[in-house]
């Protein structure tokens, strides 16, 4: 009934490997599967053995198409297992039901494909791949399972661990129907002895029926040995040439004549598969509003790094991210953010999930293996109104050609999608900014970081620019990436305006002056106008000019819609927000920008509903539940209001602007008592730089207006970026009613805010 944590609740299923039953994980009060050795060979030494090699060899796998194991262990003489429960059915149970169509046969073999790649990277041969070790789950995805007659071994990179485990010399272990020929013969086996039985399992989900057979074990084997399968093409299936081919090849006796890795065969079977609706995307395409022909969108997934090391995987999202920022520039094409593209990473959603959410209709998505001074990278453009490829390339170059894979991915969509580049087209759309690849691989980290878009993120981020920018002082993306963590970081981390937004204008301008077209530099002057010089002209010279050259680009778009709201242009802050939102659709930090300038310009409404959804795809996000709070209180509704606030102020960790934002909440609506508490918090804070302005708010609600003058004044002199809300905040709430006196008016006047 327990094993450790884990509560037994029912039995699962069992074979010759284990017995599985459903659990519940008390700690993280979640459910699992727990296998266990059963009883008849708990005392056997090679069973045990086997048992902790297959924990051993699965825990060092992270891929979506192998089953993830959570903990192992002994309890009561009973070694077990504790993995993610799947709910679904077996592959072997769908192919007893009916035979499956060679299109929806290929891409599980893909997936089984990818998963067993995974695998063979960390030296781990699976052995025993059959129907009955594949899982197909609700969601539609491919779990690899079973690896108890894993064999680890040697594998090419000297930095990998090397596990001694294989069996006696002889020994024949696995499933006989799916059995290599040198397994059948206890020869070594590798990689390719994997890639005869998923031709085994491929040739079974088409046609019904085992590749090789016999009434006896002994004629099965013969038949592995020395018999060539009925060919698939006279399955009735409509299986083409090419699929019967693959499958062929992948059944070949001598393992030097088959595929010689998983990647290789997947790659295959992808192009199989564009080839398969290559009329299709010949053809004329409908009128609908998804028509490539009318609206052409597209989201770049973040490529899975299938590198030994995962501190590769800053590598392989920092390639996504460097397509997503060339695409964007292109004329008529438009290009779904980074945070909401990312929002999909490791989750393996269906492609028409993605175009639904993100309201695009492509999909580039890929994979990266990174090893020494080497980089292959597999990309496939997919059509999200049928599913199937429009394009696919792999691409196997040196480190020092990652610039020019990225712009022959980029050409290569612009092609498939059928866009014109602007004039200058010969230039690449993906610049080489240094000859360092060092400096590269750090400035990518950074971008890594930076997505988190928390403060530990943003200071680890600001760590990996400055390290890139040692590296290459000429690399111009580094000092502008500096400049925003300042920009972004001076508020998180309590930095001081005069400080942050100091070192944020020289980083802009540096890399301002080592590249005059820098989109984001540009991007991070205008702030550094809007919140620090108060100079409102010159802000919206600079975001114009950084729209003209990236005018997708949502950070920007969404800065000078904030720009825009402290400008009192509120209807033409909402029409830019949007335009931010619909290509970020995902990102919190964009969205609670956008519900933010809703609620300013009189649209509660709209804004509680689009903060609402920030809030439900991240309950700890406190910028969004900060602002959901605001947006309640403006709409009359104040105990939501104090609710998202009180939640607000937990979640970060007791941010001052926060806490005030909460008191002037209380203290107008709720509890006056509570409000005085938190005000004294915020003005007796010594960890953290608390803006004046809001000291100055909490003296201005309590009638102190000489006080308020008084923080005003120390706001001006310490360049508080809070202070470009003032207006804002007065006149923006219909619910504070501070007191009016002309000595405000005269000062608001006198430092030139609209």
């Amino acid at each position: 009934t327990k094993l450790g944590p884990y509560e037994i609740l029912s039995p699962l299923g069992a074979g010759g490997m284990g017995e599985v039953y459903r659990a519940t994980d008390t700690r993280l009060k979640r459910e699992v599967a727990v296998k266990v050795l059963p009883e008849s060979t708990a005392s056997n030494t090679d069973a045990l053995s086997r048992f902790q090699r297959e924990a051993e060899a699965v825990a060092a796998l992270s891929h979506p198409n192998v089953l993830a194991v959570f903990d192992v262990g002994r309890e009561n003489d009973i070694s077990f297992i504790v993995c993610e429960l799947l709910e679904g059915e077996s592959l072997r149970t769908r192919i007893e039901r009916a035979t499956i169509p060679w299109q929806k046969a290929v891409e599980l073999a893909i997936s089984i494909a990818e998963g067993l790649a995974a695998a063979h990277t960390k030296g781990i041969i699976h052995r025993d791949l059959k129907p009955g070790n594949v899982f197909l789950t609700e969601e539609g995805v491919v779990k690899v399972l079973d690896f108890g007659l894993a064999r680890v071994q040697q594998i090419a990179s000297p930095e990998d661990r090397t596990l001694s485990l294989d069996t006696k010399p002889g020994t024949v272990l696995g499933t006989v129907s799916y059995m290599s020929p040198e397994q059948v013969r206890a020869k070594p086996t590798d990689a390719r002895s994997d890639i005869f039985a998923l031709g085994c399992v491929l040739y079974e989900m088409i046609t019904g029926r085992r590749a090789f057979v016999g009434d006896t074990t002994a004629d099965v084997t013969s038949a592995i040995l020395t018999h060539e399968p009925q060919s698939v093409m006279e399955s009735g299936s409509g299986v083409t040439p090419e699929l019967a081919r693959i499958i062929v090849r992948c059944l070949e006796k001598n393992p030097r004549q088959r595929f010689q890795s998983c990647d290789d065969l997947a790659f295959t079977l992808r192009n199989l598969l564009a080839g398969s609706v290559e009329s299709r995307i010949s053809a004329p395409r409908s009128g609908s509003s998804s028509s490539f022909a009318e609206d052409p969108a597209i989201a770049v997934l973040p490529f899975e790094n299938m590198s030994t090391d995962p501190e590769n995987e800053f590598f392989s999202d920092g390639i996504s991210e460097e397509i997503i920022n060339a695409l964007s520039k292109v004329e008529g094409l438009r290009v779904a953010g980074r945070t909401s593209a990312f929002s999909f990473k490791g989750k393996q959603a269906e492609v028409s999930e993605v175009g639904q959410k993100l309201n695009v209709n492509a999909v580039l998505e890929g994979s990266v293996r990174k090893a020494g001074d080497r980089v292959r990278i597999l990309a496939q453009l997919i059509n999200v109104a049928d599913g199937y490829q429009l394009w696919s390339e792999r691409f196997d170059r040196k480190l020092d050609d990652i610039f020019v894979v990225q712009d022959e991915i980029a050409r290569a969509i612009v092609d498939e999608l059928r866009l014109k580049l602007a004039s200058g087209a010969e230039a690449p759309l993906v610049q080489r900014e240094t000859d360092n690849i060092e400096a590269y691989n750090l400035y990518l980290k950074a971008l890594h970081h930076w997505g988190l878009m928390t403060p530990e993120g943003i200071r680890l981020a600001r760590e990996c620019y400055e390290r890139a920018i040692e590296m290459d002082p000429q690399y111009a993306a580094p000092y502008a990436g500096v400049a925003f963590t300042y920009i972004v970081g001076g508020y998180w981390e309590g930095i001081p305006p005069n400080e942050a937004y100091s070192k944020a204008r020289e980083a802009a301008q540096k890399a301002l002056a080592i590249d005059a077209s820098e989109a984001e530099a540009m991007g991070a002057i205008g702030c550094v106008h809007t919140f620090y010089d108060l100079d409102f002209s010159a802000a919206e010279s600079q975001f114009q000019k950084a729209l003209e050259i990236d005018p997708n680009n949502s950070t920007i778009l969404m800065w000078y819609g904030t720009f825009l709201t402290i400008a009192n242009r509120s209807e033409e802050s909402v029409a830019v927000h949007r335009k931010s939102y619909e290509v970020d659709p995902l990102s919190n930090f964009v969205g609670s920008h956008y519900g933010q300038a809703l609620h300013m310009a009189g649209r509660y409404d709209e804004s509680i509903e689009v903060l609402h959804d920030s809030v439900d795809r991240d309950p700890n996000d406190y910028f969004a539940r900060h602002s959901l709070g605001w947006a309640y209180r403006e709409n009359l509704q104040f105990s939501e209001s104090m609710e998202q606030s009180r939640k607000a102020v937990e979640l970060s960790n007791y941010d001052p602007s926060v806490i005030t934002m909460l008191g002037l909440t209380c203290y107008r609506f709720g509890d006056r008592a509570e409000a005085l508490k938190l005000f004294e918090r915020v003005e007796t804070n010594a960890e953290k730089y608390v803006w004046p302005v809001m000291i100055a708010m909490i003296r201005w609600i309590q009638d102190d207006l000489d006080g308020t003058m008084k923080y005003l004044k120390t706001a001006r002199d310490e360049h508080d970026a809070a202070l470009a809300w003032i207006n804002v905040l007065r006149r923006g709430s219909r619910t504070l009613n501070l007191p009016e006196d002309p000595r405000i008016d005269n000062f608001i006047a006198s430092i030139g805010i609209p």
